[in-house]
């Protein structure tokens, strides 16, 4: 009789513990060996190492609108795709320095996000890794990241600027798509690929107002690089860029003159396409400049001067 009421005063005592530790904190250690610590109070989760492969579901069982705030201590090497995908709660995340990688659309759709300090040790950004965080205002790419990927700040409505440090070699398709706040950009790498910042509102790239300004080291402009950028009004291509990719200045409404250098051999189909407001094109380049619908629906271009064909 006493052996069972001792059983039943354990049983009660450590349902009592257990619910106060899951009213406060929740913590422990998966059979993987993952570490956490999340207070409930808070919403703060801190992860320790080993967290290469999981997602935050993975993790901890809660729903992920509960988590405000996430430490990820040194050790981890790399955040895996998708692992704070659709955290719409989180508002900051501390990145270690031992980070090598952050995965493809790692923190998509975590629209609390404002701002992401980024360590140096990072050099890869994956696919769509800040897809649709349309709350983040400022993000520092580090110096080491060589290459950024398709979609990795697509939808970033609020993101107003943006430095792309010099050892930048690749930029992907669409990466700064519909960040629609967008106004100073600075490049300092060596190419600019397809659709860098398609739907941007780009006002300033380097300098000046309303002008953008590629840097001599960019050999191509690929493909809707700069479409539908409704702020731009003049740009200046620098001799080394060979070519002009498809749509590249589509839709740029308010684009009113521009000179394509010597240097240009190839000019993709609908390059200028409904930039309705372009008067002036100064043509020096070394391609047909009126094939392929370059020019198309440039409603009120009064003047093509060719320099040289």
């Amino acid at each position: 009789m006493i052996k069972n009421k001792c059983k039943k005063m354990f049983s009660i005592l450590i349902s009592i513990i257990m619910a106060i530790m899951f009213s406060t904190n929740v913590f422990g250690c998966f059979p993987n060996n993952i570490e956490y610590d999340f207070k409930k109070d808070t919403g703060r989760l801190t992860i320790g190492a080993n967290i290469e492969d999981k997602k935050i579901e993975d993790i901890i069982n809660v729903s992920k609108d509960e988590v405000k705030s996430v430490k990820i201590e040194n050790g981890v090497t790399k955040i895996c795709k998708d692992a704070f995908s659709g955290c719409t709660g989180l508002t900051s995340i501390t990145i270690p320095d031992s980070v090598t990688k952050i995965g493809d659309r790692a923190f998509k759709g975590c629209t609390g996000l404002t701002e992401v300090t980024i360590p140096d040790s990072v050099t890869e950004i994956g696919k769509g890794a800040f897809n649709d965080c349309i709350n983040l205002e400022s993000i520092d790419i580090p110096k080491g990241v060589t290459s950024i990927a398709d979609s990795v700040f697509s939808g970033c409505e609020k993101l107003t600027t943006i430095t792309i440090p010099n050892g930048v070699t690749k930029i992907g398709d669409r990466a700064f798509s519909k960040c629609l706040s967008l106004n100073k950009i600075i490049i300092k790498g060596q190419n600019i690929v397809d659709a860098i910042f398609a739907a941007g509102n780009i006002e300033e790239f380097t300098k000046g107002d309303n002008e953008l300004i590629i840097p001599h080291s960019v050999v191509s402009i690929g493909k809707e690089a700069f479409a539908e950028c409704t702020g731009l009004k003049s740009v200046t291509i620098p001799n080394s860029v060979k070519e002009i990719g498809k749509e590249a200045f589509q839709q740029c409404r308010n684009l009113k003159s521009i000179t394509i250098p010597q240097s240009v051999t190839q000019i993709g189909a609908y390059a200028f396409n409904e930039c309705v407001r372009l008067d002036l094109v100064e043509y020096m380049g070394n391609t047909d400049p009126c094939g392929r619908n370059v020019f198309n629906n440039c409603y009120q271009l009064k003047e093509l001067h060719v320099v040289k064909y």
